[in-house]
């Protein structure tokens, strides 16, 4: 399909071949009988993908023309405003940028990008505003302000003090800048030196509040991260200057390549990394970044002030010496927080793409709906009051022990992640991109210090070493994709489940001891919803435990805990883990977690998305 092929070469920065392939699927779209209704919405993404292409290539004419189009089919399409505002800003008209952002404002009220776009464009109009007028009244013509228009000469020097025709300098032809005598001094040893305006290349950075709203500690912080990012982004911080960094923390992590790469892509190839940032200078360069500096300095002022609060129940105040030396810290760490927060944001906004535009519905008439797989009342469980539903012996004892073999291998052999409190999900650029990171959930940190955490990796399908390396792995994962399409068939789809996505299988390892605190895979609220509504798990248990003092018989090496959100009932329940065994769950309703396990066992974790609603 043209219009997927043209997602592609998008997200590969191909877009003048994105172009083509955008436009011959609006041909295509053209010839489709189906719904009016349907097809112009299809129609609208389509003149709004393109017109995302046009504007990366500076072409905004042609940007603007397609995003018009877009809102003329659809007038509720947020991307299209966003793109169209951005077209009329390259073409120099913000007061006409500023317009279309409003309309798209009373269209998409809950819209995020669309509000910090009006903050940014608001500032870039007050300053040319500002400097419009500067220049009407003459303060940016030098000899017209100082001398007047009528050559005389003033009585005073800019600083107040009287002068005398003795003291005066002369410059560039025939104008005159009249001094006293100490600013003739200081400007002629002195030279003022031009402006450097910052570069608005790298990440878009963001301040939602002005400077009365900050306290002098909030924006002493503020003036220090701006410092900070020049530096970085300019290449003159050296990150050999973090092994002297006292907090072990997120900045340190980020000022180690290696490091830096397990915590923003923990268990993802290296190979699959192309095009995304590898170290904290390529964060603050990547441009698909947005960073709030208000919020992350109110962060680390909070921070100081909960050290200072601290130190003085404690009968010590801290002195300016020390928290000369200490500021400095807690400003690297809010910015390494923020740039982490940051990359899950856009993990999510990714996922949401995904889910209303990419993915397509797990058809109900295609072969994986006639597997068969499920038992009879299976789907209903999930459907219904409990929105959870267990099977026993899902792929049988024969593939089992062969899935098995393969998954002890792969932990073996590949490259897993340690998965805890620091971790963010984020798949590559080549297709989905999800958060299930402990954050995104309420009351899931793992366990305390030096709690021995579950290890996982991304596992997908289109790699070809997967299948001739773990052919019984690959198997059964292509088993669980093939969920979606037995559920709507016997749904009648009532769940709008998609077609699997990339970068929607993991692999995971608990290790002795592991246990993960209840958690929630998604929240349906706008921000955070990234477009998941059911997690299947897929347990695997190694060898039989037995028990001494149960008679010999099996004990189990971990239990699932599960729980309704929101919900009256706030009853923590649960069930064994056990070898074989299916877990299927609302990714939105259901929070689920592990007891801490005696012995080893593994999780294949898939993460189907359903149809939403373009916002």
């Amino acid at each position: 399909m043209s219009r997927l092929r043209g997602n592609a070469l998008f997200k590969c920065s191909q877009f003048d071949e994105a172009i083509s392939a955008y436009t011959e699927a609006l041909g295509e779209e053209c010839k489709d009988e189906g719904d009016g209704a349907t097809v112009a919405a299809s129609r609208a993404v389509i003149f709004s993908n393109r017109s995302a292409c046009y504007l990366n290539l500076c072409r905004y004419e042609e940007s603007a023309q397609d995003a018009r189009s877009a809102l003329a089919l659809n007038d509720q399409l947020e991307k299209a405003y966003y793109r169209l505002a951005m077209s009329l800003k390259g073409l120099l008209n913000i007061n006409e940028a500023l317009q279309t952002i409003q309309q798209g404002l009373e269209a998409c009220p809950d819209s995020e990008s669309l509000l910090k776009l009006r903050i940014s464009m608001s500032k870039t109009a007050a300053a040319a505003d500002k400097k419009k007028n500067a220049s009407k009244h003459g303060f940016l013509n030098r000899s017209s302000s100082i001398s007047g228009g009528d050559g005389a000469h003033p009585d005073s020097c800019n600083c107040g003090a009287s002068i005398s025709s003795a003291s005066s300098s002369s410059v560039s032809g025939s104008s005159k800048m009249e001094y006293c005598k100490t600013c003739e001094v200081s400007t002629s040893t002195k030279p003022r030196k031009k402006k450097q305006v910052p570069s608005n290349d790298g990440a878009i950075i963001i301040e939602t509040a002005e400077k009365t709203s900050y306290t002098d500690s909030e924006y002493n912080i503020l003036i220090s991260l701006r410092t900070l990012i020049k530096n970085i982004k300019n290449g003159d911080y050296v990150p050999e200057r973090a092994d002297d960094h006292n907090l072990q923390g997120t900045f340190k992590q980020l000022c180690n390549q290696q490091q830096c790469l397990d915590l923003l892509y923990p268990g993802v190839p290296r190979a699959t990394l192309q095009g995304l940032p590898k170290t904290l200078r390529e964060l603050l360069l990547w441009r698909e970044l947005v960073i709030d500096l208000t919020f992350t300095a109110k962060s680390a002022a909070g921070v100081l002030e909960g050290i200072k609060r601290k130190g003085a129940a404690l009968g010590n105040v801290l002195d300016q010496e020390t928290e000369r030396v200490l500021l400095p810290q807690i400003v690297q760490e809010a910015l390494a927080r923020e740039l982490v927060t940051a990359v899950r944001r856009l993990a999510k906004q990714i996922s949401q793409v995904s889910a209303r535009t990419t993915l397509a519905l797990a058809s109900p008439s295609l072969a994986q709906a006639t597997l068969d797989q499920l038992d009879q009342g299976v789907p209903e469980e999930l459907c219904g009051e409990k929105m959870l539903a267990v099977q026993s012996e899902f792929l049988g004892d024969e593939w089992a022990s062969l899935v098995l073999d393969d998954v002890i291998r792969f932990a073996a052999n590949e490259r897993m992640s340690e998965y805890g409190a620091q971790s963010s999900l984020f798949m590559p650029s080549h297709g989905g991109s999800i958060d299930i990171s402990p954050s995104s959930a309420a009351s899931s940190v793992f366990s305390v210090s030096n709690a021995t955490h579950p290890r996982m990796a991304w596992v997908e399908l289109g790699e070809g070493t997967m299948r001739e390396l773990y052919p019984a792995l690959a198997e059964a994962i292509s088993k669980l994709h093939s969920l979606p399409f037995e559920l709507n068939a016997k749904l009648d789809c009532r769940l709008q489940l998609l077609e699997p996505a990339p970068g929607c299988t993991l692999l995971f390892h608990y290790p002795d001891g592991a246990e993960q605190p209840l958690r929630l895979d998604n929240r349906i609220e706008a921000q955070n919803d990234s477009g998941i509504r059911m997690t299947c798990v897929y347990h695997l248990v190694p060898g039989i435990s037995v028990d001494a003092t149960s008679g010999g018989e099996r004990c189990t090496v971990s239990h699932f805990l599960h729980q309704i959100h929101d919900s009256n009932d706030a009853t923590e329940k649960s069930f064994p883990v056990e070898n074989d065994q299916l877990c299927m769950f609302q990714s939105t309703r259901v929070k689920n977690g592990k007891t801490k396990c005696l012995g080893e066992y593994f999780a294949i974790l898939f993460l189907s998305h359903a149809k939403m609603e373009d916002a």
